[in-house]
């Protein structure tokens, strides 16, 4: 079995998650700005900094801040000063250090940095004696005093502020977008100036919301005008005036066209009013993109367009990291808050004082899965008699199965998990697959009734299992580029159909988007959608249906079933033709059975029909 996923996340980015840590919350209202800064805040709070790793940090921002300004200098080390007898010169770049610091009112000001000093000499190419680096390992410094290297009048010196919390954030997000990201990334945009602007500044740690978005401004339809995109329409204009030595066009477009100009404060576009007070414009500097469903004429300089569709899909990219980031540390959550349940749940452990009649059913049916199964154990208030009925047919459903490739076999075992409050669960702990043995009503349920069984969990389960123990270069198979396009349309069905309903869900929605969750029930859509329905799948209607109410199923549509196929065909690619073969077997053998129907003749009168065979009906097995 692979690592755990908080194993690696250590390795990754050195994020140590702890049961009070710091947790990651993005919202609506965040922007595309202050949500890479709340990652980068929870990847250095919940990281465990060691003074290579803050020496390593603060040579990455002087590569970033000075080097990259044509100063030279040598390597970088630690140092101790002492103010009180230090030089003027250094008497003097403490007081511009201290006035760098956050005021708090009512608190003495922060000298964590003093203890965190860094010296460079400078080469024979530089102006420069040397270079000083002061860190607050807190972030206590101003962002509007640290954007520079300075010097102060007559030094010799140069001075750098860096805020380790940011720093350290932004530049493990740098390294794992460009190596791990960026990488797998088809589109055409990360080869424009645009994409390259936008890194830079977005993982900057010296930079405020407020100059980010005047040098990124956007407009969110820019890909959809541009598709529309047409010349002025001259004929709809009044005044119309050309200009016989040049290409200049003046004219008095319609009354109330609106013109989308750039709100530096906003860091948007948006509409202004044009067409008043017999204004004229160079029409020939302008682009008609009014969308089909407005009534207005919208025009934009045609110059920037296209700057701004490059923004509008950097934007999309740089999301779409975003998102796929937010979900992998919502797992590790997740995943660390049930390996704390496992302190005070033991499912995956096998109980004691085993019936010997159970004992011996454990043992032969542990041999008769043993081909993707360790071990099984039963619980002593199994039915024996009723698991024996629907034995074969477990049997049949498992042998379908795809192995996992790691060759750590997983351990069933048929257990009461109401506790848990659910109907099966899986644990990487040991590769546990537990289903319930029972029925919503502790009785027999058939299926396709709108009711749960508990082994009708074993499918999604057994995906719980698949998705951790393939051989893969991610984490797990759901944190895997290649299933990004299925998770990001499920996260987005959520967002669209429910938003700000979420609490009217029926479950919750945080749990539903989990990569691992979407994984396990794409897994039962796929198998469904092969044609298996048995005892140990969900219910087909409750599947296909496509109310909103059914969050766990409706969220797979359209485009989404397509990407389910062809990743599930390419991933596992003799699943669907062994259920296919497993399926037109069993029709067949029910034909013949209902050909051995006969008819017994009591009176000339009477015929009554013999019934050789009965199909299994859905069990519980209590």
């Amino acid at each position: 079995m692979k690592e755990k996923i908080v194993d690696i996340m250590r390795e990754k980015y050195g994020v140590v998650i702890k049961p009070n840590g710091k947790k990651l919350t993005i919202t609506d209202k965040d922007t595309i700005f202050s949500a890479y800064r709340k990652v980068a805040m929870y990847l250095f709070a919940n990281h465990e900094m060691t003074q290579a790793d803050e020496l390593f940090t603060v040579e990455k921002e002087v590569e970033r801040r000075v080097r990259n300004r044509d100063q030279r200098f040598l390597k970088l080390n630690p140092i101790q000063i002492d103010c009180d007898s230090a030089s003027e010169e250094m008497q003097a770049i403490t007081f511009f250090v201290n006035r760098a610091v956050k005021s708090s009112k009512g608190k003495s000001a922060n000298t964590d940095w003093k203890d965190h000093v860094y010296y460079a000499k400078g080469t024979l190419e530089s102006k420069y004696t040397g270079l000083y680096v002061f860190v607050s390992p807190s972030g206590a410094f101003k962002t509007s005093d640290i954007d520079y290297p300075f010097s102060i009048s007559r030094g010799s010196h140069l001075v750098l502020l860096v805020n380790l919390p940011l720093a350290y954030g932004y530049n493990k997000l740098g390294e794992d977008f460009t190596t791990n990201f960026l990488i797998h990334s088809t589109s055409s945009v990360i080869h424009t100036q645009e994409c390259d602007s936008f890194y830079y500044d977005l993982f900057d740690a010296t930079m405020t919301k407020l100059k980010f978005a005047k040098s990124h401004p956007r407009l969110t339809s820019a890909i959809e005008r541009a598709k529309c995109q047409r010349p002025v329409d001259l004929s709809e204009c009044d005044n119309v005036d050309k200009d016989n030595y040049n290409d200049d066009v003046m004219a008095r477009v319609p009354m109330g066209s609106l013109k989308l100009s750039v709100n530096h404060k906003k860091g948007t576009y948006e509409p202004e009013e044009m067409g008043y007070f017999n204004t004229t414009y160079n029409v020939s500097l302008l682009s008609d993109v009014t969308l089909p469903n407005e009534k207005e004429k919208h025009y934009i300089y045609k110059n920037a367009l296209p700057l701004l569709v490059d923004r509008e899909r950097v934007y999309k990219l740089f999301t779409r990291y975003l998102q796929k980031t937010q979900s992998i540390f919502l797992q590790v959550d997740h995943d660390l808050e049930t390996e704390q349940d496992l302190t005070h749940a033991r499912f995956f452990e096998e109980k004691k004082n085993i019936k010997v009649e159970t004992q011996r059913e454990m043992n032969r049916l542990g041999n008769t899965l043993s081909d993707h199964f360790k071990h099984v154990e039963i619980d002593n208030d199994i039915d024996l008699n009723k698991l024996s009925h629907i034995t074969p047919e477990l049997k049949d459903t498992v042998a379908l199965l795809p192995k996992a490739d790691d060759g750590d076999k997983a351990i069933l075992r048929f257990r009461k998990l109401r506790n848990h409050k659910v109907y099966g669960i899986f644990t990487t702990a040991n590769n546990t697959v537990a289903v319930d043995f029972r029925s919503d009503e502790n009785g027999k349920i058939e299926k396709a009734k709108g009711m749960m069984v508990g082994l009708q969990s074993l499918i999604h389960e057994y995906g719980h299992y698949l998705d951790h123990n393939m051989k893969s270069d991610a984490i797990s198979l759901s944190s895997d580029y290649r299933f990004e396009d299925i998770l990001f349309n499920v996260q987005s069905w959520f967002d669209k159909n429910w938003g700000n309903k979420a609490k009217n869900m029926p479950l919750k929605q945080s749990y539903l988007t989990l990569p691992s969750e979407v994984f396990a029930r794409a897994f039962e859509v796929y198998v469904s959608r092969c044609g298996l329905d048995n005892s140990f799948t969900a219910d087909k209607e409750r599947i296909n249906d496509t109310n909103i109410l059914n969050v766990r199923y409706a969220c797979f549509e359209g485009v989404t079933l397509k990407l389910i196929d062809n990743y599930f065909d390419n991933e596992f690619p003799d699943l669907k033709a062994n259920i296919q073969k497993y399926v037109n077997r069993s029709k067949g053998s029910k034909n013949i059975i209902d050909k051995r129907e006969e008819t017994v003749k009591r009176t000339a009168k009477e015929a009554v029909k013999v019934v050789v065979f009965k199909q299994a009906e859905q069990l519980s097995l209590f």
